[in-house]
C-alpha cells in the first residue's frame, strides 16, 4: 500500500516507497501527489491519498461538491486507477461542514 500526503509540514509524509508497496502503486501515488499539489485550490489543503492495487482512497477536506467531483474525475482518469474511494469531508473557511450549525 502506497501512501502519499500533500501537506509538506505533515510528519507522516512518505517520500520513499514504503515496504510492501508495489512500484505501480507508488508511481500512481506520486502522480496523484503532483496533481494535488499543482491544483491552486487544493495545494494547501490537508489531503492524503492511499493507493492499494490501483484503488485510490482520498482523505482530507474540500470546500464544495464541485472541487470534490473535479478531483475524483482527475484522479480516476489517471492510467492504472481501478477505482476512487472518496472519504473526503466538506469544510468551508470557517470550518463548518455542509448541513451543520454552529452555536455562538
Amino acid at each position: 500500500m502506497a501512501r502519499v500526503y500533500t501537506t509538506p509540514e505533515s510528519s507522516a509524509e512518505v517520500t520513499a516507497r514504503p515496504a510492501g508497496a508495489t512500484s505501480q502503486d507508488w508511481q500512481l501515488a506520486e502522480e496523484i501527489r503532483g496533481l494535488l499539489t499543482a491544483d491552486p485550490k487544493l495545494g494547501n489543503a490537508p489531503m492524503a491519498a492511499v493507493v492499494n492495487n490501483g484503488v485510490v482512497t482520498l482523505r482530507g477536506s474540500v470546500r464544495n461538491e464541485k472541487d470534490r467531483e473535479r478531483l475524483r474525475q482527475q484522479i480516476g482518469a489517471l492510467p492504472g486507477v481501478q477505482r476512487v474511494d472518496d472519504e473526503m469531508e466538506f469544510k468551508n473557511l470557517l470550518g463548518v461542514g455542509t448541513g451543520e450549525a454552529k452555536t455562538y
